[in-house]
């Protein structure tokens, strides 16, 4: 399964693969317990008019509560630089949220502008993420961040349904 977003007046769009989303639904926050996790996005080639997001990242957080996360900026860094010598490049960020319909932060839009700014050199906009605990089709927000605003992409296809689902309760 892949799923295409689009932002309404682009000529690009960004698909993220079954590794992306399996990344994505395995990291999902569940249930109360479960803490917010996040990592990168990485694609072999930005200059396509279809992004292929084909490799996610979990980063250790240096912080991680069930409403916010931090992360390593020097971790980060290396592992960009790492997956860049095997031909991979960084183009955002994902992270969770514990609700079905997840929007932006605070401090999520102050990271996203910082790291959209800083990566104007090779980035038109950052995608930036979040992942939400509902079905994954409905509970993504998608986004590009520019330095300056979010831009919001909407869904393009879905090639098979996928769901986020609770784990089965296990009583040891």
């Amino acid at each position: 399964m892949t799923l295409r977003y689009a932002m309404v007046s682009a000529t690009w769009c960004i698909e993220f693969s079954e590794q992306v989303l399996a990344v994505f639904t395995e990291n999902a926050q569940l249930t109360r317990a479960h803490t917010e996790s996040v990592g990168q996005l990485f694609t072999p080639d930005t200059s396509t008019d279809v992004v292929k997001v084909t490799f996610a990242t979990v980063l250790k957080p240096k912080h991680a509560g069930r409403t916010g996360v931090s992360f390593d900026i020097h971790s980060a860094n290396a592992e960009r630089k790492r997956l860049f010598e095997q031909g991979l490049h960084c183009i955002g960020f994902w992270h969770t949220h514990p609700e079905s319909h997840p929007t932006p932060s605070g401090p999520d839009a102050a990271l996203a502008r910082d790291h959209a700014k800083a990566a104007k050199a090779n980035l038109n906009a950052l995608a930036f993420i979040i992942v939400g605990n509902g079905r994954l089709e409905e509970s993504l927000y998608v986004s590009v961040h520019d330095g300056e605003n979010f831009h919001r992409c909407v869904l393009l296809n879905a090639t098979q349904t996928a769901t986020i689902t609770k784990p089965a309760h296990n009583p040891n």
